[in-house]
C-alpha cells in the first residue's frame, strides 16, 4: 500500500474511566506538592470500590477526604451525597473536597454541598491548591 497525502492516520488512545480518574488524582497530588505517596485509600487507586475517598490528607488534626472526578459532564448531587456519607462516618470536623478538571457542578450539587454539619468543598483542579492553602490557614490558626 502506497501512502498519499490524502491518507490520514488517526491514532486514538482510549482511556478507561479508572485511568482518567487516576490521572486527576495524580494531578491533585502534584498540586499539593507531595513528592512521595505512601498510601491511597481504597484499593490503591483501583478506581471503583475506593469507598468514595481517593486521597486522604491531614491538616493539623483535621482529616480531609478528597474525591476526584475526571468527568466531562456536569457533576450532580449523588457525588456530593456519596462523599457526605464517607465523612459522616469519620471523626467530627472531617472535611470533604470534590475536585474536577473544571468547575462543572449542577446547582443541586452545589446546594447539597452547602448543607450544614458536614462541610464539602467543590472545586476544580486549577483552584485546588488555593483551597488547600486556605484550609491550612484556617485550620492551623
Amino acid at each position: 500500500m502506497t501512502r498519499t497525502e490524502s491518507e490520514i492516520i488517526f491514532v486514538v488512545i482510549q482511556y478507561s474511566t479508572t485511568m482518567l480518574g487516576n490521572i486527576l488524582e495524580w494531578d491533585a497530588i502534584e498540586e499539593l506538592g507531595i513528592k512521595k505517596v505512601d498510601h491511597f485509600t481504597g484499593a490503591g487507586m483501583e478506581g471503583t470500590n475506593d469507598g468514595g475517598a481517593d486521597i486522604i490528607i491531614m491538616i493539623g488534626d483535621t482529616e480531609i477526604v478528597i474525591q476526584c472526578k475526571n468527568w466531562i459532564h456536569r457533576i450532580g448531587p449523588a457525588v456530593v451525597r456519596e462523599l457526605r456519607g464517607v465523612i459522616c462516618e469519620k471523626d467530627p470536623g472531617t472535611i470533604g473536597i470534590v475536585v474536577s478538571p473544571r468547575f462543572n457542578y449542577s446547582n443541586k450539587a452545589i446546594e447539597t454541598a452547602n448543607k450544614p454539619n458536614y462541610p464539602i468543598i467543590l472545586t476544580d483542579i486549577s483552584n485546588f491548591q488555593l483551597v488547600i492553602r486556605n484550609l491550612i490557614r484556617d485550620l492551623l490558626k
